[in-house]
């Protein structure tokens, strides 16, 4: 299956077509731009959307905990008004 992405957010994009309908359709889900299978040239100049190698999926599981260095960042403004008492 052929993976399509979106250039202006550099994300694949979201496919469905009708049930019985040669026409496949694809939206971004942050921007909303959507292709139609109808414009293959689109796909070709690049122009919006553009077809990659399918990606494996993501592992499934808990969300990752910020690295270290956020953690501490996030911390001292915390602190700061823990001093103060607000």
């Amino acid at each position: 299956m052929e993976a399509i992405e979106c250039t202006h957010c550099r994300v694949l994009m979201t496919g469905w077509s009708a049930p019985g309908s040669t026409v496949r359709y694809w939206q971004c889900p942050f921007c909303g731009h959507t292709h139609s299978s109808l414009y293959r040239e689109v796909f070709r100049s690049g122009a919006g959307a553009r077809v990659v190698a399918a990606r494996p999926a993501p592992p499934v599981g808990a969300p990752r905990s910020l690295p270290a260095p956020a953690r501490v960042e996030y911390r001292r403004p915390v602190a700061a008004v823990h001093r103060r008492g607000i």
